[in-house]
């Protein structure tokens, strides 16, 4: 008999396991040790379902704590709460433009916002004034592809952009999410543009049904 003839007498299958020997598998994580044998005994068994009604006491526990204490409870009564509910100052939703003290707003229309934004809700129309430097024409926001990730907000370099926490954003008709945040057409005292979220762009049905102006 050869050396590796005798190598392989010892082996089941040639799976290079020994005869008479356990296999011992590694687990990453779990309640028990590292290694554990193929086969369970009626010991590991035992402490599973041990681990198994602990960990269902546990809740049960969280659970009657809040029966006996309702004044921990924080689920929101919604819309029965509607008047009294705030939200959370880490909660986000829309954007909408920044104003100074005196009503202006505070967009230099670089357009970062726009190429930053993942979906493509944002677009910056710009114009010329009267010393022929770019300003901000309208600042369109299609609030239906929004992701409220937040990167118009972070890459502003004037900090124009901030989130809101409204919350009641529902509408009945998709044109309705098309919100037109600044238009410099819109006069408003002695600063240009409507108050932020305050004005919807039209829908093509409404532009069609608008009488054509003579020249």
């Amino acid at each position: 008999m050869t050396g590796d003839e005798r190598q392989n007498s010892g082996k089941a299958g040639g799976g290079g396991v020994p005869v008479g020997r356990s296999r011992v598998i590694t687990v990453a994580r779990g309640p028990f040790s590292a290694e554990q044998p193929a086969e369970w005994t009626p010991g590991h068994y035992l402490r599973q379902i041990g681990h198994g009604t602990l960990s269902l006491f546990k809740g049960m526990g969280l659970t009657l704590g809040y029966f006996v204490r309702p004044s921990r409870v924080i689920t929101q009564q919604y819309p029965e709460n509607r008047e009294t509910l705030k939200m959370f100052p880490r909660f986000r939703t829309r954007i909408e433009l920044v104003r100074e003290d005196d009503g202006a707003i505070c967009c230099t229309a670089c357009g970062i916002c726009e190429k930053n934004c993942p979906n493509g809700s944002i677009s910056v129309l710009t114009g010329r004034n009267e010393e022929d430097r770019k300003v901000l024409g309208r600042y369109l926001y299609r609030l239906g592809q929004c992701a409220f990730c937040g990167l118009c907000v972070e890459s502003c370099p004037a900090g124009a952009l901030r989130m809101t926490d409204d919350f009641e954003m529902a509408v009945y008709q998709r044109q309705d999410l098309e919100l037109v945040l600044f238009d410099a057409t819109a006069k408003v005292g002695d600063h240009a543009g409507p108050t932020a979220g305050s004005a919807t762009a039209p829908s093509p049905e409404e532009k069609s049904a608008q009488p054509e102006q003579a020249p």
